[in-house]
Parts: C-alpha cells; sequence; structure tokens
C-alpha cells in the first residue's frame, strides 16, 4: 500500500528506499503560498528543481470542506497537467489515514487542460459526469480548484466533462475561498512500511511515514507482543518520518499489528504525540 507521503515522494522522483546522504548536495525546496500557510517552511530536499505545494481533497465525512496535504513535486514539462491527473486518479486508499477522501469517479481521465488568463479549464472524461451528487460535485471543483490556484496568476478554475461544465457555484467557474479549508491539525504517523530481505527473510528496515513533514524528538517501536526493536534511527527523505534499521533479526511479518510511541513537531511548532498502532505493510519495490 502506497501511504500518502510515499505519493509525495513518488511525484517528486525519488527512491523512498534511499538515504538522506546518498542523495548528495541537498536545497530547501521553494514552496507555494498555500504550503507554507499549511505546513510552514519547506524541508531541505535533494539538490534541483523541486517544489513543495499543497494537495486538497474533501473530508471523507464533510463533502462541504477540504483538507490539505504535501506534496513535492519535481520539475517536469507540464506540472500543472501531471497534478492534476494524479489528483483525479488517487487511490482512495492513500488518503484514507488522514480522513480524506476521492470525489472523483473511478476511471475519471483528465482530455484536456488550458490556462487562460486567470482561469483554468480543465475537461474531464465522461466518469466525472456521471456523479450526480451535488456535493459530491462540488468537492471535485474545490479540490482542483486550490490545487491550481498556486500556480502563477491563476484565480478560477472551470471544471467540465467532455466539454459540459459541471456547475455548482450558480456559475462556470470557481473562485477557491480559505474557508473551504479545514486545517491539518496535529501531526500524526500515518503507516508503517517494512523492507524485507528476499522471500520471509530478515527484515532490514521498517519507515513510519507521518502526514507532514516533521522532526521526531521521541520515538520507540514494539511488535505485536510487546517487545521494542532496537536499532538505528535515521530520518526518511523530506522530513516525513522515521526509519528503523534492526540491529537484531526480529521475527516480523507483512501485516502483524506495531506499535509506535511518538512525538513530532512541524515547521509551524504544532507538536503531536500519541502511541498509534498498525499494520506493518510492505515496502514497495518501485517509486513509478
Amino acid at each position: 500500500m502506497y501511504f500518502l507521503l510515499a505519493l509525495a515522494l513518488l511525484l517528486a522522483g525519488c527512491d523512498i528506499r534511499k538515504d538522506l546522504d546518498e542523495f548528495g548536495s541537498m536545497s530547501r525546496a521553494h514552496a507555494s503560498s498555500a504550503y507554507l500557510v499549511y505546513f510552514g517552511p519547506a524541508p531541505v530536499t535533494p539538490s534541483g528543481s523541486y517544489r513543495a505545494m499543497a494537495g486538497f481533497l474533501p473530508l471523507a465525512n464533510d463533502f462541504s470542506k477540504v483538507g490539505p496535504f504535501p506534496l513535492f513535486i519535481a520539475s517536469s514539462p507540464e506540472p500543472m497537467l501531471r497534478l492534476v491527473q494524479r489528483l483525479v486518479s488517487i487511490d482512495p486508499g492513500v488518503i484514507e489515514p488522514l480522513g480524506l477522501t476521492n470525489p472523483f469517479p473511478h476511471g475519471t481521465v483528465v482530455l484536456s487542460l488550458r490556462q487562460q488568463g486567470d482561469l483554468v479549464m480543465v475537461d474531464l472524461s465522461r466518469q466525472a459526469a456521471r456523479q450526480k451528487n451535488f456535493l459530491v460535485r462540488r468537492a471535485m471543483i474545490m479540490s482542483l480548484g486550490h490545487l491550481l490556484e498556486q500556480f502563477p496568476g491563476v484565480k478560477r478554475v472551470m471544471v467540465s466533462a467532455e466539454g459540459v461544465p459541471l456547475t455548482t457555484f450558480g456559475g462556470m467557474t470557481f473562485r477557491p475561498g480559505s474557508l473551504q479549508v479545514v486545517s491539518p491539525g496535529p501531526p500524526r504517523p500515518v503507516g508503517v512500511v517494512g523492507s524485507w530481505s528476499g522471500s520471509g527473510g530478515k527484515v532490514e528496515e521498517i519507515a513510519v511515514w507521518f502526514d507532514r513533514p516533521v522532526t521526531v524528538s521521541d520515538f520507540h517501536l514494539r511488535d505485536d507482543v510487546g517487545h521494542v526493536i532496537i536499532g538505528e534511527i535515521k530520518r526518511q527523505p523530506f522530513d516525513l518520518g522515521v526509519r528503523l534499521q534492526p540491529a537484531s533479526s526480529p521475527v516480523l511479518r507483512e501485516g502483524m499489528r506495531v506499535h509506535v510511541v511518538w512525538k513530532a513537531v512541524d515547521a509551524l511548532g504544532a507538536v503531536g504525540q500519541g502511541e498509534s498502532t498498525f499494520h506493518l505493510r510492505h515496502l514497495p519495490t518501485t517509486t513509478h
């Protein structure tokens, strides 16, 4: 399962197995205004052209509001189109740990995207038009509007399905507003993944992902019978959590429960702490 922050690194084009010191030179990513508001200064990233942005999707229990999540985007010829394509096709399981949901019907793709002045026009496939619920359609438009507003000059969006506007705001276009966005609250872990050496082999590394870049000041990991797993702890790329390389060979299986005791602070100074239980997932073999 790709957790949310694995998606963030996938968009950045980074190898989530790689240690920070293997990336070579580092520099701070350029942050959009929305990223700065919800997550603070961007973390130091592998040198290159990286942009820290905020993605937006509706709350699972309130489609009238959207919640932000961090994305780190590598330079590409069409970053706006790439982001929209990723957003409309995101796996619901990716954003479920954050209490968010994907409002776009399964199979929705982007047919075209173009900017004209301060307006971006997004034309989606017919699957989007099959969604008749007013609130869900509204959530689709809000998600795209708040995402695209981070690009220079963009103030309005118009979303259509095969050329037919998905109008829900009393007009053809939508202008994002801050009252439509819910604060992400304090930082928290969203999942734990492991990397095994061969089939049924030794656990080489256990990664704990957080919902945003954080500094982790307290961290303990226990197996399902309460044994503390000792080992070397390293930061995740983009400060998206920590990785533990076990000193011994703990008996850990995919799907078993692991317990995380943690305390973390984000770049805005928000502090989260607690004890969380997760099912250990297998680290994906590729980020592409």
